[in-house]
């Protein structure tokens, strides 16, 4: 009687058993990344979400208050960008330019990259205040922060916190690191 030449293989040894394993390793390499990657991303992304003031993990979201100074294009997600010389949150960051419609300041499209004399009556009109600090740099850009205006304040916190009710719902998984605008 022969006795097999090694002691693991038993009667399924030999080239048609090392071919089937073989062609089953594949299939169960893939199965473990598709389930193992999304499983892994996502116990990061929700810790890191913890972290973050307003994550989908914080507790409460981001609050804005009309006596702090905020600087031009800070972001609140559910609100948008801070444009200084408007005391309120925008869609777009402060002058977005688009060759179809021009620069976004203020919440609507210019003709001009930079704000002209009757632009600079209308938003000290429309605002109410002038900024709180304004220099200029050496390239003639504006760099500003100013306060909001009380209604500006509300609409804000009132979009942040839509915005963090619906990342809380959802969870971190699948959220974008710029969560859409309301």
């Amino acid at each position: 009687m022969n006795a097999p030449s090694h002691p693991r293989r038993g009667l399924n040894s030999g080239p048609g058993a090392r071919r089937a394993a073989a062609e089953l390793r594949a299939p169960l390499l893939i199965a473990a990344g598709l389930i193992g990657v999304p499983l892994a991303i996502a116990i990061a992304n929700y810790f890191d979400d913890d972290k973050v003031p307003g994550g989908a993990g914080a507790t409460e979201p981001p609050k804005v208050d009309d006596q702090t100074s905020y600087p031009m294009n800070h972001f609140l997600p559910g609100a948008g960008y801070y444009h200084a010389p408007f005391g309120a949150w925008f869609p777009l960051p402060f002058n977005t330019h688009d060759p179809a419609r021009g620069w976004f300041r203020g919440g609507q499209w210019r003709p001009t990259a930079q704000e002209d004399d009757a632009e600079r009556k209308e938003v000290q009109r429309t605002s109410g205040f002038a900024p709180s600090n304004s220099s200029t740099t050496s390239s003639g850009t504006r760099v500003m922060s100013s306060r909001p205006s009380p209604q500006a304040v509300q609409k804000a916190n009132t979009g942040a916190t839509t915005q963090h009710k619906a990342n809380v719902m959802r969870g971190g998984f699948g959220s974008s690191s710029r969560p859409g605008i309301s």
